[in-house]
């Protein structure tokens, strides 16, 4: 059985494509095979039944190409916008700011549907190393091979927070020198890697193969596949009083701010959002190559709105328009949207991807931001620790000084035992790899009490 918005996305295909002039399964078929060749007539039949439904992100590419070559009229135009509609999970009419609006709830869409489906365990990037590796088999070009990534603050607080793998070209013919690139090349491993979110890794770490099969084209590559910063819906019914929303801000990704951001909100049962996603939503580019102004624009778009039980991450360097934390003049201090700022130190800094200079810049801006707000913005020191189960104990420990600051700060949220407790069951039910661990840690420490 369907649920309302996918069959009101069946009704709206078979709708389209009836328009004249008529398109049918083939043609659609043959257009959606240009930049996405593993897609069959037997799919988009099932798709105009009900028997199937296709992935989130072709849905844009359906609505392109169903109007190519179809001239304007007097019926409603299609769009990824009227489509939205359509199903239901935006209302009729103008939209307000523009992209990132629209990639917001695109992401909240597709939250919603994996909610309806009862498969949050396996969420957002959840499965996306045995896609990848399916995606190789069909195409007999690459071999990849996958490690799942086991760590934490201590041997006893370990999660599954990643999947690295590793991929290497054993037939076909190379587009490139560059490895990476070769593999971009593949439109249908491209498709792959960009539906889980996968990003290059760091060269060297996690290498699951000693050695390259002795029938390797060129050099492996390695990416990962983060499950700990995936977005993901709310378990918490209705927020808690004087915590609508919290926005986790730094300067760079060196900071960690979506782990810190993560294990908070799964500690408080809220759903999580990076600024990285909305932009990578909004413009069509990876996850690691989002640009400062397209992310300081989803901040200022998620602090507009101020998302009810939704924490988010957001990194970069402000722009003209971005103020980082002064966006809200709400006169009670106790309704006003809550803020951590991850103060990165020099050394920090210095093993980001960025300009230091620019960075310094970035910090001082937002340091004279947090100071005009002290009882709504944590500042939290960030400094530099090189060991990643230091890097952990770190994170863990931002995210516990930041879950006191709410229970004892300035204006105090109260968690009690009863309606926490529910939740924690939740959560650990959905997210038992990384939750158990991380709600134990929490616990040890003497947090929520």
């Amino acid at each position: 059985m369907f649920e309302a918005p996918w069959e009101k996305f069946r009704a709206a295909l078979v709708t389209q494509m009836s328009r004249a002039p008529a398109i049918t399964v083939a043609e659609l078929t043959r257009r959606l095979n240009e930049t996405h060749p593993d897609i069959t007539a037997e799919q988009i039949s099932n798709w105009r039944r009900g028997r199937s439904r296709p992935d989130l992100t072709l849905l844009n590419d359906i609505v392109q190409a169903m109007n190519r070559d179809r001239p304007d009229d007097s019926l409603r135009p299609f769009s990824i916008q009227t489509l939205l509609e359509d199903m239901s999970v935006v209302p009729r009419g103008p939209v307000s700011d523009d992209l990132f609006g629209t990639a917001y709830r695109l992401t909240k869409l597709q939250l919603r549907l994996e909610d309806a489906e009862v498969e949050l365990s396996t969420s957002g990037r959840r499965g996306g190393a045995a896609k990848i590796v399916q995606r190789a088999i069909d195409t007999q070009d690459w071999a990849v091979a996958v490690t799942p990534a086991m760590e934490g603050p201590s041997p006893q607080t370990r999660m599954h927070v990643a999947d690295r793998l590793t991929i290497v070209r054993v037939g076909g013919e190379p587009t490139s020198t560059n490895a990476a690139a070769d593999i971009w090349a593949d439109k249908r491993m491209k498709q792959a890697i960009r539906g889980t979110y996968a990003v290059p890794s760091t060269a060297g770490r996690d290498v699951r193969w000693n050695k390259p099969p002795a029938h390797a084209i060129g050099k492996p590559t390695q990416w990962s596949i983060s499950y700990i910063s995936s977005p993901r819906s709310a378990v918490a019914a209705v927020p808690w009083e004087g915590l609508r929303s919290l926005a986790f801000v730094a300067t760079s990704q060196t900071s960690w701010v979506k782990n810190v951001a993560s294990l908070v909100a799964l500690a408080l049962g809220y759903g999580f959002t990076t600024t990285s996603d909305v932009a990578m939503a909004a413009t069509g580019r990876a996850i690691d190559r989002t640009t400062h102004t397209a992310r300081a624009s989803a901040h200022r778009f998620l602090i507009s709105r101020l998302p009810e039980r939704r924490i988010w991450a957001h990194y970069g360097l402000p722009d003209e328009d971005d103020r980082g934390f002064g966006h809200h003049r709400r006169p009670d201090p106790a309704t006003a949207p809550r803020f951590v700022f991850l103060d990165e130190s020099d050394d920090r800094l210095a093993h980001a991807p960025d300009e230091v200079d620019e960075l310094k810049e970035a910090r001082s801006i937002y340091r004279s931001q947090a100071a005009t707000f002290p009882d709504t913005v944590l500042q939290i020191p960030c400094e530099y620790v090189e060991e990643r189960t230091e890097r952990w104990a770190q994170a863990f420990d931002h995210a516990l000084a930041t879950l006191e600051w709410l229970r004892d700060g300035p204006h105090p949220v109260v968690f009690p035992d009863s309606k926490l407790g529910a939740i924690h069951e939740q959560v650990r039910a959905r997210e038992s790899a990384i939750a158990i661990p991380a709600l134990k840690w929490f616990a040890d420490r003497g947090w929520p009490k």
